[in-house]
C-alpha cells in the first residue's frame, strides 16, 4: 500500500510541478476557480512561494464569488488580523504557545504565514473587484485597488507593477505570470 501511495505521489508531482528558470522579483498569480474568497486565495499565495525571490513581490488577482463572506469565517478573520497586525514569526509563535486555544480555520492563516516568511507583508498585493469600498485593514498586504480606479484586472496589475517599479527605483525586474494559479507548484530547475 505504501508503494502504491508513493507511486501516486510521484505521478501527481509530475503534473503539479512547473519548472521556472529562476526566482522572480514579481510573481503574478490568480485565485482560479477555488479563489471564491480571501480564505481560499491562500492556496494561490502558498503555491507562488517557489517562484518568488526572497523579499520579492506577489500580485494576486481573484474573483470573490462566495455568497456567504468574501473574506472568510469570523474565526479566519480573527487569526488573519493577528497576522496583519504583527508578522509571520509572531503569529507562529502565538499559535505554538501552550496558552493558545485552537481556532478552526487558523491553518489557512498559517499558509499565509509561510508566504510572509519569504516576502514582507507589504510586498503582497491583492485585487478582487468585490473588495471595492470595503474596509480591508484586517487583511495582510496591500489592496491593489489603491493604484487603479478601473476594475479591469490587467489595468490593476499594470498599475501595481508600475507602483513596485517606483518602489524599486525603476530598475528592471524579472516578472513571472503563474497561469495555473493555485493548481501548480513552481520550482527553480
Amino acid at each position: 500500500l505504501e508503494a502504491a501511495h508513493l507511486a501516486a505521489f510521484e505521478m501527481v508531482k509530475g503534473y503539479a510541478k512547473i519548472p521556472v528558470a529562476e526566482e522572480a522579483d514579481i510573481v503574478i498569480t490568480h485565485g482560479g476557480f477555488v479563489g471564491i474568497n480571501h480564505y481560499q486565495t491562500a492556496k494561490a499565495g502558498f503555491a507562488a512561494i517557489g517562484a518568488l525571490k526572497k523579499d520579492g513581490y506577489l500580485i494576486s488577482i481573484a474573483n470573490f464569488t462566495d455568497k456567504k463572506d468574501i473574506v472568510g469565517s469570523v474565526m479566519y478573520k480573527t487569526v488573519l488580523a493577528l497576522l496583519a497586525l504583527t508578522s509571520s514569526e509572531e503569529l507562529v509563535r502565538v499559535l505554538h504557545s501552550k496558552d493558545w486555544p485552537f481556532i478552526p480555520d487558523q491553518w489557512q492563516v498559517q499558509k499565509w504565514a509561510s508566504l510572509f516568511d519569504k516576502i514582507p507583508l507589504n510586498h503582497y498585493f491583492y485585487y478582487a473587484p468585490q473588495l471595492k469600498g470595503m474596509q480591508t485593514n484586517g487583511l495582510p498586504g496591500v489592496n491593489a485597488q489603491a493604484f487603479c480606479e478601473e476594475e479591469d484586472f490587467s489595468k490593476v496589475v499594470l498599475a501595481t507593477i508600475e507602483h513596485i517599479r517606483t518602489l524599486e527605483g525603476k530598475k528592471n525586474l524579472k516578472i513571472v505570470w503563474l497561469s495555473d494559479g493555485p493548481y501548480a507548484i513552481p520550482y527553480v530547475k
